[in-house]
């Protein structure tokens, strides 16, 4: 697999996208919301990649991978005193997940997703049903209120003393939020 070993230039929104030539890759949104009565809400929606191999065997069949998605869900809901979580996995392949920059951002797992609603404006979707048969879910657009922020030097954060033990990282921070939050029956 590929190492992180020095700053590289990041562009976006391609970088929004896969890299498969790294082992690993997640992206994480999480937020807090309030609704117009000062009802306090909570989500967090991540989607990882990791790489089963470091290049993808030649195979004929359109499911054939060397890619695994998972993605953990979840809402809090003040109000209603709850925490909801929930977990997926797939294969990268057949279209039941992945994740690309350009032309536009997708990024999914079946139909849970982040895609392009705007420039510098992504729509986080998911939705599913909980043990007590009640919809939890969140459709929600982040807009960028500033450049994203790159961490360690120029976005390559060392994670141990050897080179190499470093991850390309940055965070989009400051995202204006509107959309919905499904849960407890409602749609806030």
């Amino acid at each position: 697999f590929a190492r992180a070993y020095e700053p590289i230039p990041l562009t976006f929104p391609l970088d929004h996208g896969a890299h498969p030539q790294y082992q690993t890759e997640w992206w994480y949104y999480t937020g807090n919301l309030t609704d117009a009565a000062g009802n306090e809400f909570g989500y967090q929606f991540t989607i990882f990649r990791s790489a089963l191999t470091p290049s993808m065997p030649e195979r004929a069949s359109d499911l054939a991978t060397n890619q695994i998605y998972m993605a953990h869900f979840a809402v809090t809901d003040g109000p209603g005193n709850v925490h909801h979580s929930f977990e997926r996995f797939s294969r990268g392949a057949g279209g039941l997940a992945g994740a690309t920059g350009e032309p536009e951002l997708a990024i999914w797992l079946e139909d849970w997703r982040v895609s392009s609603a705007a420039p510098e404006t992504m729509r986080v979707q998911a939705h599913t049903v909980n043990a007590d048969d009640e919809t939890v879910a969140i459709d929600l657009t982040l807009r960028e209120t500033r450049p994203p922020v790159l961490h360690g030097e120029a976005g390559l954060s060392q994670k141990g003393p050897e080179a190499g033990n470093a991850s390309y990282y940055y965070s989009l921070v400051g995202l204006e939020t509107t959309g919905s939050v499904t849960t407890g029956g409602r749609t806030i």
